[in-house]
């Protein structure tokens, strides 16, 4: 699109420009156009709006900036960071810790449930043994 009278160009879509946005000041402190809320940029295009799935994934402002754990560098910040997975939608850390106590205590019970099927067998062989043992 042309530029306005003042030499000022159009805001691209989904971009917000704050007053005195220049897109010189890309990766600076100085104000430049950002994305606005429910799109995303990617770091490698940031003039290059793209509107995200759900606006939960996408809180807009400076390019590659995405919800926590989804990955910048997916459009519309669609895929989750490498560590993480998608939980209805949301991106969540694997924290790596399982939940041990269910799987110990059940080895515990297949244990001791081995352990007294072993004593009863035995002891039946064993009565078996003594009773012949001793009719002798």
């Amino acid at each position: 699109q042309a530029p306005d009278e003042a030499g000022c160009d159009p805001c691209p879509p989904g971009m917000e420009c704050p007053l005195g946005s220049d897109i010189r000041n890309l990766g600076g402190p100085l104000q430049h156009p950002v994305a606005k809320a429910g799109y995303m940029t990617l770091r490698t295009e940031p003039l290059q709006a793209y509107k995200c799935e759900s606006a939960r994934h996408c809180p807009g402002g400076p390019a590659g900036s995405c919800a926590d754990h989804h990955d910048a560098t997916s459009v519309g910040c669609g895929a989750c960071m490498p560590g993480a997975f998608s939980d209805g939608g949301n991106c969540v850390p694997c924290d790596g810790n399982l939940d041990v106590l269910p799987f110990v205590l059940v080895m515990l019970m297949v244990f001791f449930g081995l352990v007294a099927l072993v004593v009863a067998v035995s002891r039946d062989a064993i009565k078996q043994t003594q009773a012949g043992l001793t009719c002798v």
